[in-house]
């Protein structure tokens, strides 16, 4: 996987000042990513993009840590973590999640991974959702890595796992199915997106009655990148 170059480190500055109509990242930020040049693009871009604090990016710089080391513990203070504790269960997800895609302009589309967890195990799914003016009653997806070919199971419409609503407010629909990586066929389709080249494109399609087709960006695989990672750090443990 290619690293972090100074090119690639100042685009990132200028795309996150733009995005974000502010002064940028902060001094700390600009100078931690240039104390590890080695580090993975999607790191870089959660330093950049504000997701530590300052006092955070001062204690791992004196940590004195490995570069695969330093970014373990870079994705462990990012995550957002929900917990319930009426239920004892809690929620792992990407802080970038949702930027990643609107920065990619995908309209009406969100696909990305999340962890869920309790005191004893951990477990993962596949989150695809669309909105449009119609349904699509897609009930399972395809993906395209180079030449190979991925396809989650099925779920039909009466599953926990599926939902669809009307947008009264807004007008429109909503589907959302969440796709259990305890499925063989969907947790080889997260791992080939996760572990994909970069030159690699990378081409989804929500299959149903209709179909939804796209490319999946960049900004949103790195998502991708950092969640399979860490979900196959905490279950091998």
């Amino acid at each position: 996987m290619k690293r972090t170059t100074s090119l690639f480190v100042t685009l990132l500055v200028l795309v996150t000042v733009f995005l974000t109509g502010c002064g940028g990242p902060s001094e700390m930020a600009l100078w931690f990513v240039s104390l590890y040049p080695d580090l993975g693009p999607s790191y870089v871009n959660l330093i950049l993009g504000g997701r530590l604090s300052d006092s955070n990016l001062e204690m791992l710089a004196e940590s004195n840590l490995s570069t695969e080391d330093l970014e373990k513990q870079i994705i462990d203070l990012a995550l957002l973590d929900n917990w319930d504790e009426f239920r004892e269960v809690g929620f792992l997800d990407h802080p970038n999640w949702a930027i990643s895609h609107l920065n990619s302009k995908l309209s009406g589309i969100r696909f990305y991974p999340y962890i869920g967890y309790d005191k004893d195990s951990y477990w993962a799914f596949i989150r695809a959702t669309y909105s449009g003016k119609d349904w699509i009653f897609f009930d399972h997806v395809i993906v395209l890595v180079g030449d190979q070919r991925y396809v989650t199971q099925e779920l039909p419409f009466y599953s926990d796992y599926v939902k669809r609503e009307v947008n009264w407010n807004g007008g429109g629909v909503t589907e959302q199915v969440d796709f259990p990586l305890s499925h063989k066929d969907t947790r080889a389709l997260a791992y080939a997106i996760a572990y994909a080249e970069e030159d690699e494109e990378i081409r989804v399609r929500f299959v149903g009655e209709k179909n939804r087709t796209f490319t999946l960006p960049m900004e949103v695989r790195w998502v991708w990148q950092d969640m399979i990672k860490y979900f196959d750090r905490v279950t091998q443990m």
